[in-house]
C-alpha cells in the first residue's frame, strides 16, 4: 500500500491500471541508469525501452534486463529519434487508453508515476481530453505540481 504524505490518501500499487512507460534512449549511460532505477523502485508499470544509442548503452541495457520481467528492450539500428522510435515499436507495447513517454534522464520520485496515472485516468473518465508534456517531473525545489501551476 502507498501513502501520499501530502494529502494522506492511500492506494494499493497493484490497483493502479496498467499504463505502459516508453523510454527512448540516447548516449547518457549514468542518467539512463538513474532513471531506470528510480522507475523500477517506484512503480509496477510495464517499462519499454527503445534504444537509440547504437551500442553505447549495451552494458546498461544488459543490466536493465536483469532487473525485472516487466522491462522490455527494443534496439534501433541507428538513432531515428523519439517520435519515429515510438511509432516503429508501439504496436508491440499493447493496448491501453494512453501511455507515458519519457526521456531517459528523468528521475521520478515515489508515487509520481502512479499519481500521474490516477490523475490522468480521472480526467479521462470525466471525458476531458488529456495530454501532458512535462520536461521534468521533479527538479529540486520545482516539483511537478509547481511546474504545472507555472505553466
Amino acid at each position: 500500500m502507498l501513502v501520499n504524505l501530502t494529502n494522506c490518501k492511500t492506494w494499493d500499487k497493484s490497483s493502479t491500471p496498467s499504463i505502459p512507460i516508453i523510454i527512448v534512449t540516447y548516449n547518457r549511460q549514468k542518467a539512463f541508469e538513474k532513471c531506470l532505477n528510480a522507475l523500477y523502485n517506484t512503480t509496477n508499470q510495464p517499462i519499454y525501452i527503445i534504444d537509440n544509442s547504437c551500442g553505447a548503452l549495451d552494458q546498461s541495457l544488459n543490466w536493465a534486463k536483469t532487473l525485472s520481467n516487466n522491462i522490455t528492450i527494443f534496439k534501433n539500428d541507428k538513432n531515428i529519434g523519439k517520435a519515429a522510435s515510438i511509432q516503429n515499436h508501439y504496436h508491440v507495447v499493447g493496448k491501453s487508453k494512453w501511455f507515458i513517454s519519457m526521456d531517459s534522464d528523468i528521475i521520478v520520485k515515489e508515487n509520481d508515476i502512479d499519481q500521474l496515472i490516477k490523475s490522468a485516468n480521472n480526467l479521462l473518465d470525466k471525458s476531458y481530453p488529456v495530454s501532458l508534456l512535462a520536461p521534468v517531473l521533479n527538479s529540486g525545489n520545482n516539483p511537478f505540481k509547481t511546474q504545472i501551476e507555472n505553466n
